[in-house]
């Protein structure tokens, strides 16, 4: 068994996010941070349905996320988690969102939100 981890940084999403009105006017940039781990029997036959493939995640998450609004970031990193969850199979997941700019003299925060998997 071979056990494979998957790191996407800095993924840009642009969706509406915040509990403000004027937040509410116009999308903003949100930076996604992934890490992802899978297992992989070595005996499997190598075929597309034996890895993860990091395009799809990549498409699924900025499908899902720009075409819905959120109020939060937690709200946010939930949703991601339910996508990944419905069409993935992994053992344990670590996502990270960003919000540039949320707080006067801080570059970005963040929310972070962590499971593993029991199978």
């Amino acid at each position: 068994m071979c056990l494979y981890t998957i790191l996407i940084k800095k993924l840009s999403v642009f969706t509406i996010i915040g509990v403000h009105k004027w937040e509410r006017q116009v999308k903003q940039k949100v930076l996604i941070d992934l890490l992802i781990k899978y297992k992989l029997s070595s005996s499997r036959k190598k075929s597309e349905n034996n890895y993860l493939d990091y395009y799809k995640i990549s498409s699924s998450i900025i499908e899902g996320v720009e075409n819905k609004e959120f109020l939060l970031l937690e709200d946010l990193v939930n949703n991601i988690m339910n996508i990944l969850m419905e069409r993935f199979v992994f053992y344990k997941v670590r996502i990270r969102a960003c919000k540039l700019n949320a707080v006067y003299r801080a570059k970005k925060v963040c929310v972070v939100l962590s499971r593993k998997i029991d199978f």
